[in-house]
């Protein structure tokens, strides 16, 4: 046995670093390609810095100096520095698009943790999480072909997940902190972890910690000699740089024409952000009074579901800003089929919309692909929505404090009666055990040796009371094992009758 082990802890590890290799074998290929963004932003950002005699460049107030034309924050320009220092070693445009490559491994690294935590251990699915990762044409695209830093930002948002999921909430906003030091899009992480905080899994106390870290990002300029105003100012440009309601993302502003008039658009922009917040508000309230069971599932496809609807319904977004989006919803998209199909419709309208700029792709007109990405996003909505069904009580009052007989049936295992006939009216197939490739919301399993009578499991309320209110009695809840013996193991043809024999025979 533990032979096997050891051969299997190997065979996962080969094929960590096999994955590894050919992510870096895809992305290497296309080192070459000089993006329009390279051209135009970051070579000229490597030039100046030189000029500048390397870390001085930081002190250079980029709104107010010719000498700067950065536009990222500080925690960027602490990476172009550094790869200043290396210039000459390699090519600039090779250095800028190592360190991107780094952080897809790493991000690939958080996925495979984050599926592990949502799958209960699955080594094999965090497995496949890490190379599809590294799989991803958006990610090799962004990093070796774009020399964009979406995975640096998004690395960080990954272990904010990371941490939430593994209810460590101090390490999950300083990740969030990080996150935002290095990009203002992360900021659109933020309405997971609010309706997180609703759900009582972190605690909002801490987006003091988030706060502190980004203060203290900027701590090092300031003491260079960047102003203060400055270094505040870098996201305030950001926003008012763009005033198009769509930079090639395919959202519900791709029906409004592009020659609108500009004082027009410059109310639908604000407009747009607040319809949006009101969004996340009437969100956030069904989920707190929902009262549901908070699993690390329902957690998952929360943060995929949150993240794409703030992409799609916030105006000036770029078709880069739902790069951490589509990295989670292939995680989400590994517990179930219907999910993997979601996340691989996702994955297509986002390569069609780098290509557009990449590669002037022929995909001319955007809103085709948002009504799609609408119909995915209302698909995730009725997922989560599903998973909402699961009252909370059920996965907390397993000891019997509430429930009598249907806690004590929960805590072996065994479905309830309502589980059973509402998978029977959905289709679901029932089994023992499930099967290779099987989608959990495709089947209903239980454990062949604890299936109970439907008496033993749904007593007459009344009855359920008593035992409830009677300490002491026969029935008492604090001697389970006189509860226990209401339960027996008949077949599964006593328990569904002729059909599922019939179905078995057929089988």
């Amino acid at each position: 046995m533990e032979n096997a082990y050891k051969t299997d802890k190997r065979i996962h590890g080969l094929f960590l670093l096999i994955a590894a290799a050919l992510g870096a074998a895809a992305r290497w290929v296309m080192f070459d390609i000089q993006s329009g963004d390279y051209m135009s932003f970051l070579a000229n950002w490597m030039e100046e810095c030189t000029k500048a005699g390397g870390w001085s460049y930081i002190a250079i107030d980029p709104l107010r100096s010719e000498l700067s034309t950065f536009n990222y924050s500080v925690g960027y320009q602490y990476v172009i520095c550094l790869l200043a220092m290396l210039r000459g070693t390699l090519p600039d445009l090779y250095l800028i698009k190592i360190v991107s490559v780094i952080f897809d491994v790493l991000c690939a690294a958080a996925a495979y943790g984050i599926v592990r935590l949502v799958t209960e251990n699955d080594k094999r699915k965090a497995c496949v999480a890490f190379a599809v990762v590294l799989a991803m044409p958006t990610t090799v695209m962004n990093s070796a072909a774009w020399a964009q830093a979406d995975s640096i930002y998004s690395f960080f948002l990954l272990m904010s997940l990371y941490f939430l999921l593994k209810e460590r909430p101090l390490w999950t906003w300083v990740f969030f902190g990080l996150a935002l030091a290095f990009k203002l899009q992360a900021i659109l992480f933020l309405p997971f972890l609010i309706i997180a905080w609703l759900l009582k899994k972190t605690e909002l106390l801490y987006i003091f910690v988030a706060a502190v870290v980004y203060v203290l990002s900027m701590v090092p300029a300031y003491l260079i000699g960047r102003p203060v105003y400055s270094l505040i100012e870098v996201y305030t440009a950001q926003v008012e740089l763009y005033t198009q309601l769509s930079m090639n993302y395919p959202n519900i502003y791709t029906v409004i024409p592009d020659n609108i008039d500009v004082y027009i658009q410059q109310m639908l922009i604000p407009a747009g952000v607040i319809l949006t917040v009101f969004l996340f508000v009437i969100l956030a309230y069904i989920c707190y009074t929902k009262r549901f069971a908070v699993t690390k599932l329902s957690l998952l496809t929360l943060a995929v579901f949150t993240f794409e609807l703030a992409v799609f319904c916030l105006p000036v977004m770029h078709e880069r800003y739902a790069y951490a989006a589509g990295v989670m919803a292939f995680l989400y998209g590994l517990t179930g089929r219907r999910r993997f199909a979601a996340a691989v419709f996702i994955e297509a309208l986002t390569i069609a919309t780098y290509a557009r700029f990449l590669f002037s792709s022929t995909v001319i007109k955007l809103y085709p692909l948002a009504a799609v990405l609408l119909l995915i996003i209302l698909f995730i909505a009725a997922d989560l929505w599903t998973q909402m069904q699961i009252p909370e009580t059920e996965e907390e009052d397993v000891d019997g404090t509430e429930h009598g007989y249907i806690s004590e049936a929960a805590a072996h295992g065994v479905p309830r009666v309502s589980d059973v006939s509402q998978a029977l009216s959905e289709g679901k197939d029932l089994q023992l055990k499930p099967q290779e490739g099987d989608a959990p919301e495709d089947v209903l399993t239980f454990p062949e040796e604890a299936v109970p009578t439907l008496d033993a499991i749904v007593p007459q309320q009344e009855e359920a009371q008593a035992v409830s209110a009677a300490p002491g009695t026969d029935r008492d809840r604090t001697q389970p094992e006189q509860t226990t013996q209401a339960f027996h193991a008949p077949t599964l043809e006593e328990l569904f009758g002729a059909e599922y024999a019939t179905d078995k025979d057929a089988n």
